[in-house]
């Protein structure tokens, strides 16, 4: 994200310790480029630090792409030019590579620089390949030095901007992101809009205003066995005997705890029935709601809904879809009616998106970032062939979900594709590294598994799906007071919402990279998964990939690690024995601060290289 200093009346110097690598920017739009042509651009690179500064390598994610810097090594406050150079032989459509900078800084040791380009093949009659978007409008994120969206702004003043660039009316998406919505005059394509409008100095990126599918398959057989995934003794669903403990042993994980309400997990989705007897007392009290760009809202009913009409009350119409999710994340339990989500006592956030499309779910990450969400579930996706714009990468979102301070939940799909990010990309993928895009580590990505512990037929799977969870016919709450059974990586999704909502109530200490590990560490190695998951290979499985296991994630934040451990020589504990030190024949002593928010601590451990003592 890029942060400008705007220079006030009163000037303030300030001297920086060490090397400091600054980019004049971060990326780089080539525009619109003729097939087979060779075009340079440049990025100004300084060290705003006291000690030199090394560019120690550069490296492409393509071989089309092609870095050098003018200078290898900046003393304090110089500066020189890296020359990228994008060679459009071969390649064709929507454009978006990665340069990576590494130096000597120990900031920042690693930095990318996003380059973007249309790739003309004079095809011009021929509409690009383009995954679904919405017609006649498109996103635009504006350079803060030339347009600076407040928000403030009347109709005349937007429409002036959009006029400006050739399009017919303007809306704020979201000021904080610089975002808006331009709509298009009549007969101009949104692929040539986008296109275009790539090539506006004043604009970081353009892009179609995407929409994406749920990630639900509906069973054809209604007459099936309830909620094996939390409790599997072997019983028969639909035909199937199951395995028994092929679940994730949540009854054992709620021995230790059942939630304790501090914890708010977002359903980004068609909205939530609040008025469910199973989720009346889980929702979220939105009375004191900020907005998306955090400013006082006041009033939200339990959460908000985007979808562009004048009503912004999440709760759903006619879909069942979010309420689903909702109930197996956190249907109340032991409340003597239908079902028991993972957690017991957790706060839902409905953030409802009737269409889908980037606009919406862009504004309702924004509005779950800022009113505090912990988890975002977020069912649904879209994945193509290649990475680039026009497929798979959704850079709106995607920015979105990099500001998100929780964990973002994203189910893998349902159309057994391998997501290899070699051929084959989605946008639940962002939590691995492509030539597209770096890595988010806020982003778990989930495949679907069955009351067997295989994986689905239709799950999708590769390397950059983390883990599996159940999702084959999963029975939860429906509108009104019914329940319904459903399945597909929509149902596996939040089953790991819900797990992580109730290892943060266990351990809010946990920073998010530390709860996405241990929910791919502590769960059940499948042997038949092997191969087929992030998790199907040491370090995680030696043979088999996770499928989640609440109670193996509990367990293992419940076994604390003590802090300031030392070894005396004598019971008074004034003799320390050093690292490398010997007791010789005399009885050692030890002392330690027992770990905090553990609750009771029924005795310690202690080993000794072979030794092992109570």
């Amino acid at each position: 994200m890029k942060r400008w200093l705007y220079i006030l009346p009163t000037l303030c110097a300030y001297v920086t310790c060490g090397q400091t690598v600054w980019f004049d920017r971060d990326r780089v739009n080539f525009g619109c480029v003729r097939a087979g042509a060779t075009v340079v651009r440049s990025v100004t690179v300084r060290n705003d630090g006291s000690a030199p500064l090394r560019i120690e390598r550069l490296q492409s994610s393509c071989t089309c792409v092609r870095a050098r810097a003018g200078d290898e090594l900046l003393a304090a406050g110089g500066s020189t030019e890296i020359e990228i150079s994008l060679d459009a032989a071969g390649v064709s459509g929507n454009l978006r590579r990665l340069v990576y900078v590494y130096t000597n800084d120990p900031a920042a040791p690693r930095r990318a620089i996003i380059i973007n380009a249309i790739i003309d093949s004079n095809a011009r009659d021929a509409e690009p390949q383009m995954r679904p978007h919405q017609p006649g409008e498109v996103l635009v994120c504006f350079d803060r030095q030339c347009v600076q969206l407040t928000g403030d702004e009347d109709q005349d003043e937007l429409d002036a901007l959009a006029r400006a660039r050739g399009c017919r009316s303007a809306s704020v998406e979201h000021c904080a992101s610089n975002l808006a919505r331009l709509t298009l005059n009549e007969g101009e394509s949104v692929a040539d809009a986008f296109s275009r409008l790539n090539e506006d100095p004043t604009i970081v990126f353009a892009q179609p205003n995407f929409v994406y599918e749920q990630r639900e398959m509906v069973p054809n057989d209604p007459e099936l066995d309830k909620q094996y995934a939390v409790y599997n003794t072997g019983q028969i669903v639909s035909g199937q005997t199951g395995v028994a403990g092929a679940d994730i042993q949540a009854v054992d994980a709620w021995n230790i705890t059942t939630g304790t309400g501090s914890v708010i997990v977002a359903v980004l989705d068609t909205g939530v029935d609040y008025s469910h007897p199973e989720l009346q007392s889980q929702m979220w009290d939105g009375s004191d709601c900020l907005d998306t760009n955090g400013n006082p809202l006041g009033g939200c009913i339990h959460g908000y809904d985007f979808s562009g009409s004048d009503d912004k009350d999440p709760f759903p119409s006619g879909s069942n879809h979010g309420t689903h999710l909702a109930g197996i994340i956190g249907a109340v339990g032991n409340n003597g009616i239908g079902v028991a989500g993972v957690n017991w006592d957790v706060q839902i956030m409905a953030v409802r998106s009737s269409g889908l499309t980037t606009a919406e779910l862009v504004q309702g990450i924004y509005f779950a970032t800022h009113n505090g969400a912990d988890v975002i579930n977020a069912s649904w996706g879209w994945a193509g062939t290649t990475c680039d714009a026009a497929l798979v990468l959704d850079e709106a979102l995607y920015d979105a979900i990099a500001q998100f301070p929780g964990l973002f939940v994203g189910a893998a799909g349902n159309n057994n594709h391998n997501h290899n990010g070699v051929n084959w990309y989605d946008s639940t993928d962002y939590g691995h590294e492509t030539n597209c895009w770096e890595a988010l580590p806020n982003v778990i990505n989930v495949a679907m598994s069955d009351n067997r512990d295989q994986l689905s037929s239709n799950t999708d799977f590769g390397i950059n799906v983390d883990i599996a969870a159940p999702g084959t016919r999963v029975y939860s709450t429906s509108l009104g007071t019914g329940y319904v059974y459903k399945t597909g990586t929509s149902m596996s999704a939040p089953y790991v919402a819900g797990v992580a909502a109730l290892a943060w109530d266990f351990r809010p200490d946990l920073s998010v990279t530390e709860l996405r590990e241990v929910l791919r560490t502590e769960g059940d190695c499948i042997p038949s998964m092997a191969g087929k998951l992030t998790t199907g290979s040491p370090p995680y499985c030696d043979n088999g990939g996770t499928r989640l296991n609440a109670y193996g994630v509990l367990a293992s934040l419940a076994s604390p690690t003590v802090t300031d451990l030392a070894a005396y020589t004598a019971p008074d504990r004034t003799t320390p024995i050093v690292d490398g030190g010997s007791t010789g024949d005399v009885q050692p002593y030890f002392e330690w601060s027992p770990p905090e928010g553990q609750g009771i601590i029924a005795g310690y451990a202690l080993s000794i290289g072979n030794l092992f003592t109570d």
